[in-house]
């Protein structure tokens, strides 16, 4: 708001601003409404927005009684701009609306404060216009989206937002307030402009959009089309292992685990290179569709892409019916190929694991399998095998975590993610690869892992994996830190639950990058109360450190040592070498349907159990059957027999 009172030129247009539902004087009582004047005044008379030296500000233009954040305040707030736009000579005027808020995409706006306006209020909302808007512009999360785009695309001519989750401070807004009353851009141009000024202040993990909305109808007509002609081949043993491989090979926002939206085109060509036929020919179409929508899309680090325009996460759903409350587009081919694909994946689910030792781990002890200790100084590694799973209908992810043995707790310190290996599909099948349910790991884990450093002190911290990237032909890998925050403002401690995300570099080893948000819900950060994602010189960081017992089959939590940052906080996050007789790994196994239950497994599991471990959890709900942890030592494990261990990751 500052920005615009600094930047705005009032003699090429006006500006109302609508504003409420903060516990503060003059936005707690209520919606207010602000002209461009307004705005100067009040901004003018203590540099505070809503209130006056502690009071309400008397510089509004009206007032609005429903809460900000509801479907019935937006569409009186179009009315009343109707109206103010008549009286002021401006109905002719170009017009553009932002909706600033908490976006989350195909769930709309404001559900982190319990409050929320769904994609089809907005709509609903949008077209009272008495004039269609020449932009429609999300300053929100997650919000260059389908099912976002989809209800308004008879109400503007461009859709601009982004794929991804938005830092705390915004847009640019000095850059709108040149693109929009400069007079120097036309309208595409303006739009890319502001896309540009919101990439120009660097921070990684940034996307930005611009959609033409005339262009929706043909991506809903195509994504339509594939749903058809993929749903006919749900009968095939091979389709949704190969559909389930294609969803978790697709750029995910909003959160690793529970992502919120999947990049559309990227899901279309992952379809289009491995399928033939009539699939092949409908994910081309949709491709085509989307690049004659999509008019501007750039991203920062953090991605290896992101093509512009995102859709529900549907093939995730625990149940058929989330289609119809989640998905806007539930009448047509897409939704019907969802809430079929949900039903088939689950059929059945009765997920076998089976594992061969890595020929590289040399130390086999008389049961016949391999320590899973690793000690390099003797010559052997502590390298995974060969992991393969059968009956869960491909819905598997794997992860490997690296365990670090204090005292009797085993603490979750890293994560690796395993691909699985593709092979050729059979003949006759329209599918060109389909998954073996064989995965096997990288690099041998040698001990060598990352910790908080401050001199001869070192804070152990839970690092968990969270997607990676490719960026100047390096790779890349983003794992999450949680913890508490303390920073001293103004003479003050300050403290939030905070969220450290990490860039590690796997060829060098080093981390590249080290940013800070106040909430643990990637989802949401519009919640940085931070305000910047810059860590600072003498910030104290307490971690959240994860870790398994031998006693029962819970994952615990504790409170870490606290951490003092440097005057460079990123060289604090460095690798350390754990002791050798006290590193052990797991696999943690879990589906792409949410609800489902992880399942921690070790090479030891599996000697005890002769080779092959069934689990009969569900694929929707939470698996209740406990078994001994796989973590005791070899011996022991062998004598009790352990089984399954599950658990579920809080």
């Amino acid at each position: 708001m500052a920005d615009l009172v600094k930047y705005w030129n009032p003699e090429n247009g006006d500006v109302l601003v609508f504003y409420g539902d903060a516990n503060k004087a003059g936005w707690n009582d209520g919606t207010s409404i602000a002209n461009f004047e307004n705005l100067k005044a009040d901004y003018e008379t203590d540099g505070i927005f809503g209130s006056d030296n502690g009071a309400a500000t008397q510089y509004i233009a009206g007032k609005l009684s429903g809460a900000t954040t509801s479907g019935a305040t937006l569409a009186e707030a179009i009315r009343y701009t109707n109206e103010y736009a008549k009286e002021h000579g401006l109905s002719n005027a170009h017009r553009y609306i932002i909706l600033w808020d908490h976006g989350s995409g195909p769930d709309g706006l404001g559900p982190s404060d319990e409050k929320e306006i769904s994609n089809a209020e907005i709509g609903q909302a949008l077209s009272l216009s008495d004039k269609k808007y020449d932009m429609i512009i999300y300053d929100a999360c997650l919000m260059a989206n389908l099912e976002a785009a989809y209800p308004v695309r008879y109400c503007g001519t461009y859709l601009l937002g982004s794929e991804e989750s938005m830092p705390g401070t915004g847009l640019n807004y000095e850059g709108i307030a040149k693109a929009l009353s400069s007079g120097e851009y036309a309208a595409l141009d303006g739009a890319k402009f502001i896309g540009d000024s919101y990439l120009s202040d660097y921070q990684e993990e940034k996307t930005f959009s611009v959609i033409d909305l005339s262009k929706i109808d043909s991506i809903v007509s195509a994504i339509d089309k594939l749903g058809d002609e993929t749903g006919r081949y749900l009968d095939d043993e091979n389709s949704i292992a190969a559909l389930s491989r294609i969803y978790q090979n697709t750029e995910k926002y909003g959160s690793q685990d529970n992502p919120l939206s999947i990049d559309l085109y990227q899901f279309a060509d992952n379809v289009y290179q491995n399928s033939g036929g009539s699939v092949h020919d409908a994910a081309g179409n949709l491709k085509s569709a989307i690049e004659s929508a999509i008019l501007y899309s750039k991203f920062t680090s953090g991605h290896d892409v992101a093509n512009g325009i995102t859709i529900a996460p549907g093939m995730a759903y625990s149940k058929p019916e989330y289609v119809d409350s989640t998905v806007v587009l539930s009448n047509g081919g897409w939704a019907n190929f969802l809430r079929s694909f949900i039903t088939a994946a689950q059929s059945g689910y009765e997920p076998k694991y089976s594992y061969s030792a890595s020929t590289e781990d040399s130390d086999a002890n008389d049961s016949g399998y391999e320590d899973t200790k690793s000690s390099t100084k003797s010559g052997t590694s502590n390298s995974p095998g060969t992991l393969t799973i059968s009956g869960d209908n491909g819905l598997s992810e794997v992860m490997i975590d690296y365990l670090y043995l204090d005292g009797d707790k085993y603490y979750i310190v890293g994560q690796e993610y395993a691909e699985e290996i593709m092979g050729e599909a059979p003949e006759g099948s329209v599918w060109t690869s389909v998954p073996t349910g064989e995965y096997t790991t990288g690099d041998d884990w040698d001990g060598d892992w990352f910790a908080l450093v401050n001199g001869e002190e070192i804070t152990l911290v839970t690092m968990l994996w969270d997607g990676d990237f490719t960026e100047g032909g390096k790779e890349y890998s983003i794992y999450t830190i949680a913890g508490d925050l303390t920073r001293t403002i103004d003479g003050k401690d300050v403290t939030y639950k905070s969220l450290l995300t990490a860039f590690v570099d796997h060829e060098d080893m080093k981390v590249t990058s080290l940013t800070l948000t106040s909430d643990t819900d990637a989802s949401s950060a519009k919640l940085n109360l931070w305000g910047s994602e810059k860590l600072a010189a003498g910030d104290r960081f307490t971690p959240v450190v994860d870790y398994l017992t031998d006693d029962d089959d819970e994952i615990h939590s504790e409170t870490g040592k606290t951490h003092t940052f440097s005057a460079s906080p990123v060289n604090d996050l460095q690798l350390v070498e754990f002791d050798d007789e006290t590193i052990y790994w797991d696999y943690e196994i879990d589906t792409i349907v949410e609800g489902s239950t992880p399942v921690y497994l070790s090479e030891a599991d599996f000697a005890a159990n002769n080779g092959t471990i069934t689990a009969k959890p569900t694929a929707s709900a939470a698996a209740t059957n406990a078994a001994a942890s796989p973590l005791l030592p070899a011996a022991v494990l062998a004598a009790l027999g352990a089984g399954v261990f599950l658990f579920r990751r809080h």
